[in-house]
């Protein structure tokens, strides 16, 4: 039962940190790459305009995220049935899912203000 809790546990981390690390990636890599793609003054106050949006959105699952793991940081110190640690388990997948759904279309509406020369651009400046 333990190794169960343990695994759900190491896979909800998991997924959390790839969701929030391709997110701050993403943005501080565009943030960085920005300059080399020649943008107009339009399409800079569009992106920053979708950067406050996500932020703006994303504030309240990640809050919730982070009680929900300090929850169950606490039912497991309490040495909680796996029953109840799995309750908020099930409480967190979700809400990753929401995140994660949020930055898929950050990136679509992101890409969608670039021309295609910018956008094949970005993804050649990505690979390095």
């Amino acid at each position: 039962m333990v190794w169960q809790s343990n695994r759900w546990r190491g896979f909800t981390v998991a997924l959390l940190m790839t969701i929030l690390s391709s997110g701050i990636a993403w943005s501080q890599d565009n943030e960085s790459i920005e300059a080399q793609l020649n943008l107009t003054q339009q399409q800079k106050e569009k992106i920053t305009e979708l950067r406050k949006t996500f932020k703006k959105s994303s504030a309240p699952i990640k809050s919730r995220i982070r009680s929900l793991r300090q929850e169950q940081k606490n039912l497991e110190n309490d040495g909680a049935a796996e029953a109840e640690i799995k309750k908020v388990l099930d409480k967190i997948a979700p809400e990753e899912i929401s995140l994660s759904l949020l930055l898929l279309n950050f990136k679509r509406d992101y890409l969608a203000v670039l021309t295609p020369d910018q956008q094949k651009k970005l993804q050649r400046l990505k690979k390095k």
